[in-house]
């Protein structure tokens, strides 16, 4: 079969090129013939130079993990028979939360400079995602700010100070940072994000 076939080649001079096995090659094919929409899009000068898909939504999408919720709910600890950031206090005879190394509140006004895409792509919304980062690991919930923009100034991202109301939170420019995590070397990780859709043009004849 296709599978067993041993691939070789020569060069004009009469070298011997290594044999490879299909199993290898088939994958090396693969890789040089897949087409990279982002790569493609940077080509053309319709993305940013700069610009990747988003780690910290990907990593938002796989799981509960970094989940605002994750980090402000009580959790069990692996028996299940008592609370990992509650204790019962005798002095004042109540459950007290334990006391968290970090629990940050930052509100984000505006980032300017934001490089425009190209005319055939759309952009349907704009996110910031923030959260610590010791240069290795996520150390913290992913907080996600949705910003605006006016036609007027597309390279300027705003956010709202504080929502209220009927308003969504991811509107909020409020962001809560918590982490419990000992690391002594804590940065803060912000993506600049954008949800986009290519536009398909028409050509009339």
């Amino acid at each position: 079969t296709e599978e067993d076939i041993e691939v070789a080649d020569e060069t004009a001079g009469g070298a011997n090129i290594l044999k490879r096995t299909d199993s290898h090659w088939s994958a090396v094919k693969k890789a040089l013939t897949e087409n990279n929409t982002l790569d493609a899009l940077t080509t053309m000068g319709a993305v940013p130079a700069g610009f990747r898909p988003s780690t910290l939504a990907q990593l938002l999408d796989e799981g509960n993990q970094f989940q605002t919720a994750s980090f402000l709910q009580p959790m069990l600890t692996p028996s299940n028979l008592s609370f990992q950031d509650l204790v019962w206090s005798p002095e004042k005879r109540s459950i007290q939360p334990r006391p968290t190394r970090i629990s940050l509140v930052m509100t984000l006004w505006n980032c300017k400079g934001i490089p425009f895409p190209g005319i055939s792509i759309q952009v349907l919304s704009r996110h910031i995602r923030l959260c610590l980062f010791d240069g290795n690991r996520i150390l913290s919930n992913i907080h996600t700010v949705r910003a605006t923009w006016q036609p007027k100034n597309p390279k300027t991202w705003t956010f709202s100070p504080r929502v209220s109301g009927i308003l969504p939170c991811i509107l909020d420019g409020d962001c809560f940072i918590r982490s419990n995590d000992p690391s002594p070397t804590l940065d803060y990780c912000l993506n600049l994000e954008s949800l986009t859709t290519i536009q398909q043009v028409r050509e009339e004849n």
